[in-house]
């Protein structure tokens, strides 16, 4: 098993240096960030698209945000090492439940074989979800890892390139240069998730909110440019109308 890169938020100082130390010594771990502070913990993250898991404590004293909180903003896998798991068990079990990434939880003291197990544990989480939902795309001059799950569609951009644009449920949309649609499933997307509509569009069935197949249309919500959510009619041409169809009734 890999390395994970991961990111440590604990408001305890003695408490962070220990549980850094144990992780760096880990087989499975590589620390990027260490941070007592929830606030600059979310910023660092956020700038940084090497981490693949966070570990949390839940409770933050004196701080805005808790380790919850925390999770379901950033969204990535996650491992609570947490003295006050009890406590929160009910949203524990809610993130657990409502979340498309990994969540784990071990109670202190972490112990270096107790955080071990538990890297390991929820690395092999991880490395099935990559391989079932992760492609890597190249975004302007970077390669960026996107989960599937959360692109919503993408459309061909009408200037004459071969540039598309991928919109998402959780982030503003970004193009994609001289991408194929002919490609998708050489590059990772999953056929059975997307489905065309269009000759312009591919779009991920389970973010399909109605579908009106008399009219040939389907209604979609997502993330616009401006970071606000909105709705898209798209529509289902003639020579996919029986695709679209089947695909949906299956859902």
């Amino acid at each position: 098993m890999k390395k994970w890169n991961v990111a440590v938020l604990e408001d305890n100082r003695e408490l962070l240096k220990q549980l850094t130390v144990d992780l760096k010594t880990s087989e499975h771990a590589n620390v990027i960030i260490a941070e007592f502070d929830s606030t600059e913990f979310i910023k660092k993250v956020e700038n940084d698209n090497r981490i693949d898991l966070l570990i949390l404590d839940i409770e933050l004293e004196g701080q805005n945000t808790d380790g919850i909180e925390v999770a379901l903003i950033l969204k990535k896998p996650v491992l609570f090492v947490s003295g006050k798991s009890v406590k929160f068990l009910s949203q524990l079990e809610d993130i657990n439940l409502d979340s498309d990434f990994p969540v784990d939880s071990i109670l202190k003291p972490a112990t270096p074989d107790k955080l071990r197990k538990a890297i390991k544990k929820i690395g092999s989480e991880i490395e099935w979800l990559e391989k079932q939902f992760y492609v890597h795309i190249k975004i302007g001059d970077q390669i960026k890892k996107i989960n599937q799950l959360s692109v919503v569609f993408i459309e061909t951009i009408s200037d004459g390139s071969n540039n598309k644009k991928i919109y998402f449920i959780d982030e503003k949309p970004t193009t994609l240069f001289n991408f194929s649609f002919a490609k998708m499933i050489e590059k990772g997307f999953n056929e059975d998730l997307f489905i065309k509509t269009h000759s312009s569009y591919r779009v991920n069935k389970n973010h399909v909110k109605n579908t009106n197949l008399l009219e040939k249309k389907l209604i979609v919500e997502f993330i616009n440019d401006s970071a606000v959510l909105t709705n898209k009619t798209i529509p289902i041409s003639d020579n996919y109308y029986s695709l679209v169809r089947n695909s949906l009734l299956k859902k």
